[in-house]
């Protein structure tokens, strides 16, 4: 282990008794839940199976680190690879030791299959955060906003919202994140109140519906009743940066008060650079990953499922996330396309040598590919 690794992790010394043996009380809880029996297919289905697996992965988090620096998979592989069964939960191994010829090997014999693997498991992850049992809850609305913000306009819910859609375009990744749909759809769709007696008629019964008094809890009933007057306007709570957003439409300020449904003001109060800035124990740590969490799609595993290459400035604002493990996946973690040019390795060659030519991306950075956007 290197100097490098050694400084970062420094703070776990607390954890090592004075005769220099760790405390064995994780190890005899790991042996209480066995991850194979947590970590299973239907955790796509059940939110509390689902973080239970989780809990359980993190405790042995070094082994999924996406920074092969601090990652402990290469010196441990076989007591990582004893949670495997954790992929189901998106927590994945970073293998140095996988050359890209193994890879091409793999995709060589199931190219197709490959790439739906991988949209399966993105498809599962958003049907777990994204759930109508998840949906119940401000927390578990903001989860999977986070995740979809950057696909909404995938899912127009009424007739303003079609001069929006860009599901023509960004067919792949809108099929990805089909799931994302219950966002903006999970309750019968609100017919807002007229405006001919009363400009204001609809800010009204969003503010009435979304806005609690002093002290009071919010009840599943008050969330079920605000996500159903804000959820075909998600859109307006879009950073107004990037092209999900329908913020420049007028309507939107009948439907501020709906950020609350995401955390509210204080989901800005704090810049990233303040939450990353000084990452130095387990708080600070958390605190900084879930800011970067807010915008998680930028984090993806892989290329085409990561909003990156959308948003390429506006996930650049999140660079400091590399703090806590979080990089937005580069063209190298780009999934081969079925039409993808693919030249084997000469017995000469090096793996290295082995070229894949990636599918162009249909979006053009920083342009609006679909029109000027809904009208509403």
């Amino acid at each position: 282990v290197g100097d490098d690794e050694c400084e970062l992790y420094s703070l776990c010394e607390q954890l090592v008794t004075e005769s220099g043996v760790a405390n064995d009380a994780l190890e005899v809880e790991e042996k209480e839940f066995s991850v194979d029996e947590l970590c299973i297919d239907k955790v796509a289905s059940d939110e509390n199976l689902y973080y239970a697996c989780r809990e359980t992965c993190e405790k042995r988090s070094c082994c999924f680190e996406s920074n092969p620096t601090y990652s402990c998979y290469d010196l441990e592989k076989d007591w990582c690879d004893e949670y495997k069964a954790c992929a189901v939960a998106e927590y994945k191994f970073y293998d140095e030791g996988s050359s890209d010829k193994d890879s091409l090997d793999i995709n060589a014999v199931g190219l197709v299959g490959s790439s739906s693997s991988s949209e399966h498991d993105l498809y599962v992850s958003i049907d777990s955060v994204c759930s109508v049992d998840n949906l119940r809850t401000l927390e578990g609305i903001e989860q999977c906003f986070n995740k979809c913000q950057s696909y909404l306009c995938c899912f127009p819910e009424d007739a303003a919202e079609m001069g929006w859609d860009c599901e023509g375009f960004r067919e792949e990744e809108c099929s990805a994140y089909g799931n994302c749909e219950t966002l903006v759809a999970t309750h019968n769709l609100w017919k807002p109140p007229s405006k001919a007696a009363n400009k204001y008629a609809v800010k009204i019964a969003v503010n009435d519906a979304c806005i609690l008094s002093g002290g009071v809890e919010p009840t599943e009933e008050w969330v079920s009743n605000c996500h159903q007057k804000c959820e075909s306007r998600m859109c307006c709570l879009v950073d107004p940066s990037i092209r999900s957003s329908c913020q420049g439409a007028e309507e939107c300020n009948d439907y501020s008060a709906c950020k609350v449904l995401i955390g509210g003001d204080s989901r800005e109060a704090e810049s990233i650079e303040d939450a990353c800035s000084n990452v130095n124990d387990a708080n600070s740590f958390a605190k900084c990953e879930a800011k970067c969490k807010s915008r998680q799609c930028c984090f993806e595993d892989v290329y085409q499922f990561s909003c990156y290459h959308l948003e390429k400035e506006w996930c650049d604002e999140y660079e400091i996330c590399d703090m806590v493990g979080l990089t937005p996946s580069s063209s190298s973690n780009a999934l081969p396309s079925p039409g993808a040019q693919i030249s084997a390795p000469s017995p000469s060659q090096s793996s290295s040598q082995t070229t894949i030519s990636a599918p162009t991306p249909s979006i053009t950075p920083g342009v609006n590919n679909y029109g000027s956007g809904p009208s509403f």
